[in-house]
């Protein structure tokens, strides 16, 4: 990914926390005592998040009142993380390669048709064949 991309990544995540950090601290100044669950309903559906991760946002707010605590998380590994070692992973590249990246085994009478001697040079559906009832 590029810088561009990743800075304006960057900003739409810092753009989108603002957004909540306003909307958080809307709700907690009309609610400073206990929060209205249906406030907090409403509120969810507008941010478009779950109420369980809303609770959690407020939650941090109000033990940090950042907007840095409501960014959303980069999500997935590190990039050029790896679980397995080189050794492991080659392992493991080697047996999918070598189990399920095959071709799939053709009808007999593609294998007839394509064969040297073409069974006999009686053509793709050779006589010889049709007592076994494979369809060409």
């Amino acid at each position: 990914m590029s810088d561009h991309t990743e800075n304006y990544e960057e900003l739409a995540r810092w753009n989108e926390a603002c957004r909540r950090e306003e909307a958080i601290r809307g709700l907690l100044e009309r609610y400073p005592k206990t929060l209205n669950r249906q406030a907090v309903a409403d509120l969810a559906w507008e941010l478009d998040l779950s109420r369980a991760t809303l609770y959690r946002m407020i939650k941090l707010f109000r033990a940090g009142g950042t907007v840095s605590s409501l960014m959303d998380r980069k999500r997935g590994r590190r990039r050029g993380h790896r679980v397995l070692d080189k050794d492991r992973e080659a392992l493991v590249r080697r047996t999918i390669e070598g189990f399920y990246l095959k071709q799939t085994r053709p009808i007999l009478c593609a294998v007839g048709s394509r064969g040297p001697n073409r069974l006999h040079r009686g053509g793709p559906c050779s006589p010889k064949l049709a007592h076994h009832q494979i369809p060409c």
